[in-house]
């Protein structure tokens, strides 16, 4: 069972990038929410669990088109068992609630699931350009679930950082569905934006500038860390040059550092931020034994 677990993750959830990527957002949420180290930790495992489940849920309401678009997947192919994965994802999913079985917090998860079994169950429904912000929205979603766990929630800072996230993805996966090709004709949101990939990069750089707009109220809102702007502008102006080049020459060589570049435009803020609280600790604890 957890053999056709591991087989997916690495092929589809790159821990090496999604653990570092789970803990860096709880982490930038945890500071305007009062966290233990334990329920710290629960919330970083819960949420690379949770974001596990809904790739994996994503993946397998898209089998159909990944037959044409990706036979190669393990999934596609059968070299994953489906039957035996998706009891994996159940126990994963229990695994959650157990982590957060205290207070409030297991009706939250329970209402986050509802929702994404409604978005998914309805997903072949959903017009294309719709898509991208609903499946993403549980990074809207994450930062409210870690003031929801911890005490003392600021919640108007925590809002626009969820806010912040989410329009960030929403551009990213707007410019990977500029970078990823397929010659076959099928419902999804990559054949609607690469039929005209300029009007995607224009889509797609008006949300990172969206984004980098709640990135600076987020900013004003929580005391102007210098760190967090000047890393916020760094990669926003980072964006505005690539985004320049695929204007200019639409084309798969153009788009793919767009899309990766893309990734970066809100992490390396958010690291920012938790290196700018860190460096306050260490400032406090050396004027504390000087």
């Amino acid at each position: 069972m957890f053999h056709n677990m591991l087989k997916f993750m690495f092929e589809r959830f790159a821990p090496t990038v999604t653990l570092p990527l789970s803990f860096i957002l709880v982490a930038a949420a945890s500071k305007f929410s009062d966290l233990s180290n334990k329920e710290f930790f629960t919330a970083w495992i819960s949420a690379f669990c949770i974001l596990f489940i809904l790739r994996a849920v994503d993946d397998l309401t898209d089998i159909h088109v990944d037959k044409t678009c990706h036979p190669e997947r393990l999934l596609v192919s059968g070299k994953i068992n489906q039957r035996k994965f998706i009891n994996a994802l159940l126990f994963t999913g229990g695994l959650v609630f157990c982590l957060n079985f205290r207070e409030k917090v297991p009706l939250f998860i329970t209402g986050l699931m509802l929702l994404y079994a409604l978005i998914f169950y309805y997903k072949s429904t959903i017009p294309a350009v719709f898509r991208i912000p609903l499946i993403n929205v549980i990074f809207l979603i994450l930062p409210i679930y870690v003031g929801v766990t911890g005490y003392s929630t600021s919640w108007t800072p925590l809002i626009l950082l969820g806010l912040f996230i989410w329009i960030s993805t929403i551009a990213h996966d707007i410019a990977h569905s500029i970078h990823e090709r397929t010659a076959v004709i099928v419902d999804t949101s990559s054949l609607l934006i690469n039929a005209n990939p300029r009007q995607g990069a224009l889509l797609a750089t008006t949300m990172f500038m969206i984004a980098a707009g709640v990135g600076f109220l987020f900013w004003w809102c929580i005391g102007q860390p210098l760190l967090f702007i000047m890393l916020l502008g760094t990669t926003l102006a980072q964006v505005f040059y690539l985004s320049i080049k695929l204007i200019r020459n639409p084309h798969f060589a153009t788009a793919r550092p767009f899309y990766i570049y893309g990734f970066t435009f809100f992490l390396i803020p958010l690291i920012g931020l938790t290196l700018n609280s860190l460096l306050g600790i260490l400032r406090e604890f050396y004027f504390s034994i000087g």
